[in-house]
């Protein structure tokens, strides 16, 4: 009787806890099973809520995307307007989703291109204070958390600074590593002094066997006094032939980084992807649709297996939508990376991906590609 009685609280007791639990979690955010690291996320250009509640259904447990400084002072001495970033900063936080900004993006009255850093003094303070208002804005005392008290506490706590200083496609003048750790050295300062305990990313790179290779790249860089200082997390662009070869990247990395006393550093790979078409030139990393949802599969699983002796801690993978080429450049397999067409339509490596991911594909669209 007594062991009855015992069996029965017991019982009792369980069903209180699991209905305490449920009472307590986050109805606004899918409960979706933690498979283990890496964080997988996706890159994303035109992000709007539901976008975000979509990959959040899926498993993606992070969004990287631009903070780009022509988009909110695209005129000089102009006024600020952050209301797009607020917009991801708020669905993002209600749906547990986190961010990694790209703090690039360079108005043309301080560069000749968006995607080139600035050179002279007016646009280099100009950036500056970018930084510093981005900062204020959405770190861990952040205006926007104070403005908007009742959604989840997610701040910004890791910046990364910049993207492929190693392609001429993002830096202006000649490839130097010795001016890219110039410009990281000048941005640290800046998000530091505003948040000590923030996280330095360096720029993600690819393997370039055209402009400068990530390897002689990375090494150079060490070789600068000091250089190891100047960041936190290592990251790279990992768009490779297949999963084999994309782990060899990555092991490369991690040997560079312990080779030079950063042991403890991780490794974050900011880009990766294969393509569902595109030119003949670009064959190494172009598939069909099913073959990109095979490569995709194949990635995931390596980099789970690899994300502890490597250190890799996030994958984000680049695009959620394909990417409309412009009307005067060549076709490249970059534009068609995307989970989801120009049209908004799913691709079968969105379902594969939110397979493996243990989550839900769900159904129908998303808006198109503007």
């Amino acid at each position: 009787m007594r062991l009855a009685l015992r069996l029965a609280f017991g019982a009792l007791a369980i069903v209180v806890v699991v209905l305490l639990v449920r009472a307590y979690e986050d109805p606004r955010r899918p409960q979706i099973p933690n498979r283990g690291p890496p964080k997988i996320g996706v890159h994303m250009r035109s992000i709007g809520p539901a976008e975000v509640e979509r990959i959040a259904a899926a498993g993606l447990r992070e969004i990287r995307t631009t903070f780009s400084w022509h988009r909110v002072q695209p005129e000089r001495d102009g006024p600020w307007d952050w209301d797009g970033y607020d917009a991801l900063m708020e669905s993002s936080a209600e749906h547990g989703v986190g961010v990694i900004p790209v703090l690039i993006g360079t108005p043309r009255w301080a560069s000749d291109s968006h995607q080139l850093q600035p050179l002279t003094k007016a646009g280099i303070a100009g950036q500056n204070e970018f930084v510093r208002l981005a900062v204020t804005r959405y770190g861990p005392k952040g205006r926007f958390w104070r403005r908007n008290p009742d959604l989840p506490h997610r701040p910004l706590r890791a910046w990364q600074v910049w993207n492929e200083p190693n392609l001429n496609a993002f830096w202006a003048g000649r490839l130097d590593p010795r001016a890219y750790a110039k410009l990281l050295r000048t941005v640290r300062g800046q998000i530091l002094e505003v948040d000590p305990g923030a996280r330095i990313v360096l720029a993600g790179m690819p393997r370039s066997v055209v402009d400068y290779p990530i390897d002689e790249y990375l090494a150079d860089l060490y070789r600068l006094p000091g250089f190891a200082k100047l960041f936190d997390v290592a990251a790279i662009h990992g768009y490779a032939q297949d999963a084999g070869v994309l782990a060899g990247l990555i092991s490369d990395t991690r040997a560079l980084l312990d080779h030079n006393g950063d042991r403890e550093k991780p490794i974050w790979i900011t880009e990766f992807g294969w393509s569902a078409a595109g030119p003949a030139r670009d064959r190494m990393r172009v598939r069909d649709r099913v073959g990109q949802a095979r490569e995709l599969r194949a990635a995931v699983q390596m980099l789970r297996r690899r994300a502890r002796p490597d250190r890799v801690e996030k994958a984000i993978w680049y695009d959620l939508r394909d990417t409309r080429k412009p009307p005067d450049e060549p076709d490249r397999f970059v534009y068609h990376t995307g989970l989801f067409d120009l049209e908004g339509r799913p691709k079968p490596a969105w379902s594969a991906l939110a397979k493996v991911l243990g989550g839900r594909d769900g159904e129908g669209s998303i808006p198109a590609e503007p």
